[in-house]
C-alpha cells in the first residue's frame, strides 16, 4: 500500500467511528505538502533571491550611470526611470521571499512581482531599442543591441520565474489556511523561506 492509501484508510476508519478530531487531523495531513514540495519551494525561493539580488546589483550600476549622464548632460536619461523601475521590481521580488511576512502578504508581493517583472524588463529593453535609433556611433549601437537582447531575455526569464514563484506561494498559502478554524490539530503551519 502507498502511504496516501494507508492515510485514506485510517481517515475512513476515523470518520466511520465518529472521531471527528482524528478525522480532521488525517484530512489535514493528507492535504499537507510533502517534504519534496517544501524542498521545491525552498529551492525556488532561493532561486528568486539569487536572481533578483544579482540583477539588482547589475541594475544599480546602470541606474547610477544613467543618473550621472543626466546630471552631466542636463537632460534626463530615460535609463534613470527604467532602471529605477527595475530596481523596484527586484526589491519587490526579494521581499516576496522574506520570512517576516505571513503567507497572505508574501503572496500579495509575489503577485505584484509576477505581474510587473516581465513588463518592466521589457521597458528597459525598449529603452535600449530607442537608444539604438537616437544614438550615434557603431560602438554605441552595438551596445544598445546587446542591451536590448539581454533585457528582453531577462524579461522572459523573470516573467517565468515570478509566475512559478507566485504559483508556489499560492499553493503553500492555501495549505496554511486549511487549519485556520478553532479546532486543534497536531500540524503546525508550514512557511516557505
Amino acid at each position: 500500500r502507498t502511504p496516501r492509501r494507508r492515510h485514506a484508510n485510517t481517515c475512513a476508519q476515523a470518520h466511520s467511528s465518529r472521531r471527528q478530531a482524528q478525522h480532521r487531523r488525517c484530512w489535514l495531513a493528507s492535504m499537507a505538502p510533502s517534504y519534496d514540495q517544501i524542498d521545491e519551494a525552498n529551492t525556488l525561493s532561493e532561486r528568486v533571491r539569487v536572481t533578483v539580488v544579482g540583477m539588482a546589483v547589475f541594475t544599480l550600476f546602470f541606474w547610477i550611470w544613467a543618473s550621472v549622464n543626466s546630471l552631466r548632460s542636463g537632460t534626463v536619461d530615460l535609463g534613470f526611470f527604467s532602471f529605477g523601475a527595475a530596481l523596484a521590481i527586484h526589491y519587490m521580488g526579494l521581499r516576496s521571499t522574506a520570512n517576516d511576512v505571513g503567507h497572505a502578504e508574501g503572496t500579495y508581493r509575489a503577485d505584484n512581482f509576477a505581474r510587473y517583472a516581465g513588463p518592466v524588463h521589457y521597458v528597459v529593453a525598449a529603452n535600449y531599442f530607442i537608444g539604438f535609433f537616437l544614438g550615434s556611433g557603431s560602438g554605441f549601437k552595438v551596445y544598445c543591441v546587446l542591451g536590448a537582447m539581454f533585457w528582453s531575455m531577462m524579461a522572459g526569464h523573470m516573467a517565468n520565474l515570478s509566475a512559478k514563484w507566485l504559483a508556489m506561494r499560492i499553493s503553500m498559502a492555501s495549505y496554511d489556511t486549511l487549519g485556520s478554524d478553532d479546532s486543534p490539530t497536531d500540524l503546525t503551519p508550514l512557511t516557505v523561506r
